[in-house]
């Protein structure tokens, strides 16, 4: 998965960058026929939903679903938002 960098109070706003709530909604949106993947999304913000994915699967705890559709999900959205307006 590739990595990204996420700064605060708006800071990348200024070079067309979404603001975290607006990467929520989009994240929401193409999770939301995983209700229970929204549900920790919606609980804990993207970063620490992404944790306890990554955690559970290490954990061995059958999450290699969750983790793949929330990396999947998290990858486009990042795509989408790179995308030239």
């Amino acid at each position: 998965m590739p990595r990204f960098l996420l700064l605060g109070a708006g800071f990348s706003r200024n070079w067309g960058g979404w603001l975290a709530s607006e990467v929520a909604d989009d994240l929401l949106w193409r999770l939301r026929a995983q209700p229970q993947l929204c549900e920790i999304l919606v609980d804990r913000g993207f970063e620490d939903a992404f944790h306890e994915i990554q955690t559970r699967f290490r954990a061995n705890n059958g999450a290699l679903n969750d983790l793949l559709a929330l990396q999947a999900a998290i990858e486009q959205t990042f795509r989408a938002m790179n995308l030239p307006s």
